[in-house]
């Protein structure tokens, strides 16, 4: 593998050389605010893309990242860096496209939500890519309102319901803007959007004879910032009453899941998440009747590149994808109620 470098610098005789990938893998992690995420999106180890950053910073003398317990945030440094950083990578990104000019534009730019980009569309992102070796895919992951002002995106994965949507009574509500202009875009509906209660496979276990609610009951609540109305809307459609249990606040749904696998309390997360996650068998979905959320997954396109090839064979295996999905959920519905067998594990 080559090895690049960029100089960024003010003034004349100012250089500083830092290792392309290095400000790749950064760049990943200040999106995500995630090493893991990062490492997903860039196709390496998460320890590659912490390293990789740990020599920006020894290369800088400056700390971009305050590494937390279970999470990581830009420190101001950082944030003022990955404005740079951003520009730059922008800047290479276009006098790559400039030179490429000549030839036929296959490049294909999708922004997706962070935890579903990462356990979802990133690990058969290859069947995709092999069947079309000449489209060269981007992922970027964002729960902003996905933008197709500019003309630089081509297709959105998102939560919520596009306008006219019949939404189901007392279903949990989704308070993510999918997009921020619905002038001539259109949605694909891909899957539903189900949020299900999971704790500790540890902690099942050693529940013995206690009834789900029970469990829920004596366990701090895992909240995400992105579905504030999670756990209130959930558990009044489940016709549950609970004291105020607290709990802490993630800003993704991994983040939330890594919590409940250490036992720390149950966390409430779409089962889409679940189903090809690494680690899911330290998880226990507790069983409840399924309730589907007030909004879906959908795909986002503008109408009028919609028939483009490129777009609509890429729609067209997302359409496949998701069905495959949606029947393995529909196969996994009835077990996933069972009290007694654990076969909602995940």
């Amino acid at each position: 593998m080559h090895e690049y470098c960029a100089c960024i610098g003010k003034g004349f005789g100012v250089r500083l050389n830092v290792n392309l990938g290095c400000l790749r893998g950064f760049d990943a992690a200040a999106r995500s605010l995630s090493f893991t995420l990062a490492a997903k999106e860039l196709g390496v180890t998460q320890g590659a893309v912490s390293r990789q950053v740990a020599m920006l910073e020894q290369d800088l003398g400056v700390q971009l990242f305050n590494r937390l317990t279970r999470r990581i945030e830009l420190t101001t440094a950082g944030r003022d860096f990955h404005e740079a950083v951003r520009t730059s990578l922008y800047v290479l990104e276009r006098g790559v496209q400039s030179l490429r000019s000549a030839a036929p534009d296959e490049s294909l730019k999708v922004s997706v939500l962070p935890t579903v980009g990462a356990v979802w569309l990133m690990p058969r992102l290859h069947k995709f890519v092999r069947a079309n070796g000449g489209v060269d895919v981007r992922i970027v992951t964002s729960i902003e309102a996905a933008d197709f002002s500019n003309g630089d995106l081509d297709v959105a994965i998102r939560v919520g319901s596009p306008p006219g949507s019949d939404l189901p009574a007392r279903a949990p509500r989704i308070d993510i803007e999918m997009v921020n202009d619905w002038a001539g875009v259109e949605s694909r509906p891909l899957f539903r959007d189900a949020l299900v209660p999971v704790v500790s496979a540890r902690v099942w276990r050693q529940a013995l004879d206690r009834t789900p609610t029970a469990i829920l009951s004596s366990m701090p609540l895992i909240h995400v910032s992105s579905r504030r109305y999670g756990w209130p809307d959930w558990l009044a459609a489940q016709g549950i009453s609970l004291s105020d249990q607290g709990g802490p606040e993630f800003g993704h749904f991994f983040m939330a899941l890594d919590e409940a696998r250490a036992g720390r309390g149950v966390a409430l997360v779409p089962d889409i998440v679940l189903r090809d996650m690494d680690g899911r068998r330290q998880l226990q979905v507790l069983p409840f009747p399924i309730i589907e959320s007030a909004g879906s997954y959908h795909a986002l396109v503008r109408r009028d590149q919609a028939k483009k090839p490129k777009v609509a064979r890429f729609l067209a295996w997302l359409e496949t994808e998701a069905a495959e999905l949606k029947a393995r959920a529909q196969a996994s519905d009835a077990p996933a109620l069972s009290t007694s067998t654990g076969d909602a594990q995940y």
